[in-house]
Parts: structure tokens; C-alpha cells; sequence
């Protein structure tokens, strides 16, 4: 039989058992819990170094584009270069002959009519 200082001694025993099991199921919240946010946060940093070496090629796809645009409008400026010179010479070869003909020309009626058309060609 038990007396009854030793079950004072039991209870004082189940009631700290008790207590620290209440604790200890506040603890197991509160680990999963954080267990939980630790999770969430590994997810978001994956998702964050996804993003940011989607965000490094985008700019390095930027780069090359820049670069071929630079070329393009480098390649498109000497054409145009080279087109003008062209043009500029078949415009002085043209005209060479027009104007040949108006300081060759020998009376007046001549000089005006190779003036007409030197002007029609030139305009």
C-alpha cells in the first residue's frame, strides 16, 4: 500500500509529466512549424536562382542582339555609302556627255536645247 506522502509525491510526478508533455507538444508545433517555413524558403530560393539565371541569359541574349544590330546598321551605313558613290558616278557620267554637248554646242538654239535637257537630267 501506498502512503500518502508518496502519493503526493506520485501526483507532483503525472503533473510534471503532464506539464512537459503539454510543452513538448508546443515544441513539436512549433518545430513543424519552422520545419515548414524552412521548406517554403528552400522552394523560394530555387525558384529565386531559376529566375536569376533566366534574368543572366535573357542579358546575355541582349548582348549578342546589340552586337548583331551594331553590325547590321555598320554593314547597312556602307552599303548606302557605296550605293551614293555609284549613283553620284553614273549621275556625273550622264550628265558628262549632256554637258559636253552644250559647251560644244555652235550657235545659240543649240546651246539652249542642250541646256533643257541638262537641266531636265539634272533635276
Amino acid at each position: 500500500m501506498i502512503s500518502s506522502g508518496n502519493g503526493m509525491a506520485f501526483a507532483a510526478f503525472v503533473h510534471a509529466v503532464r506539464s512537459m508533455k503539454k510543452r513538448a507538444m508546443r515544441t513539436g508545433i512549433d518545430v513543424s512549424v519552422l520545419e515548414g517555413g524552412m521548406a517554403r524558403l528552400g522552394t523560394l530560393r530555387i525558384t529565386q536562382r531559376t529566375m536569376f539565371q533566366n534574368a543572366r541569359n535573357q542579358k546575355e541574349l541582349f548582348l549578342r542582339l546589340e552586337d548583331l544590330l551594331r553590325t547590321s546598321a555598320a554593314e547597312g551605313k556602307r552599303i548606302l555609302a557605296h550605293i551614293e558613290s555609284r549613283l553620284d558616278l553614273i549621275l556625273d557620267e550622264a550628265t558628262q556627255g549632256y554637258l559636253s554637248d552644250a559647251l560644244g554646242a555652235t550657235n545659240e538654239a543649240e546651246l539652249i536645247e542642250a541646256s533643257k535637257t541638262l537641266k531636265h537630267v539634272v533635276e
